[in-house]
């Protein structure tokens, strides 16, 4: 039951975050890039 059988109370046939294309979480060590990257002076 649930997301590993892809069903449940809901029915879960093609999940948006198991898509490879989803957005992932980038590493911790890499904050301080991708924050100067975003910020305007």
């Amino acid at each position: 039951m649930g997301l590993p059988t892809g069903e449940g109370y809901y029915k879960y046939p093609d999940p948006v975050f198991r898509r490879p294309d989803f957005p992932a979480v980038p590493d911790m060590a890499r904050v301080d890039e991708i924050v100067a990257r975003i910020q305007t002076d």
